[in-house]
């Protein structure tokens, strides 16, 4: 089995989560363009730009880590870059927009100053199966979709895989280049600029990086090294395929159970294993 490598900071591609975080909080009329692209709309300012902002909202309560946070007087948008298919996005996005909102809202302010609120994911995979390259929801009267709730909420998933699917050009070129790394509009390749420059230019991020890949490395190795030996223990009597195939699965629990003895947020550790929640439960 070919032994799993770092990549090298000059070559990390914009769908790596810690670049695309660093890309899109790095210029914000960058960051503004791709919101307005993905969702066909103007925003009149941007005020707030956090990356992966973590909002605890009670002792007790799950918290909440964004990939992109940003904000103005009356609108929030969230935009998440999901590489593995947990199968939990739309409940995942369901709570991170209750956080949000949860967040904003103090004692004594009435409902009605709840911002419009803006979730995006950004997949490179059909999360509905049903082959569009845009899902967007809101929500309708099921008695008559003609009637809006106008709760000021909107939750949309892009499978970029399927970007040529786009009517609109822009976005169609913005997800391309999600997609294949391919630049062909303004916007893209005003992103193509940052990346180069955080790649070559600005090297503050260089080490972080590093040093979070080498720590993710480090456990997804000492894992899988584990898995693989237990799992081609078991396996011998129906082949040792199936056994290192097992052994690779097992390999990943392992490197999830060491990441979160070491404090690890549980949506980090699902962004580099791909183990769901619901799978860490139990792990410690």
């Amino acid at each position: 089995m070919t032994e799993e490598k770092i990549i090298p900071w000059e070559k990390v591609p914009i769908t790596h989560p810690f670049m695309f975080n660093k890309v899109m909080t790095s210029d914000l009329d960058a960051c503004r363009g791709v919101i307005e692209t993905l969702l066909g709309i103007k925003i009149s300012r941007i005020e707030c730009v956090q990356d992966e902002r973590t909002v605890e909202v009670d002792a007790l309560a799950k918290g909440v880590r964004f990939d992109v946070y940003v904000s103005n007087s009356t609108q929030v948008f969230d935009v998440e870059l999901q590489m593995t298919n947990r199968g939990d996005l739309p409940m995942r996005a369901r709570y991170y927009q209750s956080v949000a909102d949860v967040d904003f809202l103090n004692r004594g302010m009435g409902y009605s100053k709840l911002k419009e609120n803006y979730t995006l994911f950004l997949c490179p995979f059909d999360l509905f199966g049903r082959n569009l390259p845009v899902y967007t929801f809101e929500n309708t009267c099921r008695e008559n979709p003609e009637i809006k709730l106008n709760d000021k909420t909107l939750k949309v998933f892009y499978n970029f895989k399927r970007y040529e699917m786009v009517p609109d050009e822009e976005r169609r070129r913005l997800l391309e280049f999600f997609s294949s790394g391919r630049s062909a509009s303004k916007l893209t390749d005003r992103l193509n600029v940052i990346l180069n420059e955080l790649r070559h230019g600005n090297q503050k991020w260089r080490q972080p990086y590093m040093t979070l890949e080498m720590m993710l490395k480090e456990r997804h190795d000492d894992g899988r090294d584990e898995g693989i030996a237990i799992g081609e223990k078991r396996g011998r009597a129906k082949g040792m395929a199936e056994g290192r195939t097992k052994g690779i699965t097992e390999g990943k629990i392992e490197t999830a159970r060491n990441m979160l003895r070491d404090g690890l947020s549980s949506d980090l550790i699902t962004k580099y294993t791909g183990i769901s929640e619901q799978q860490m439960k139990g792990l410690l």
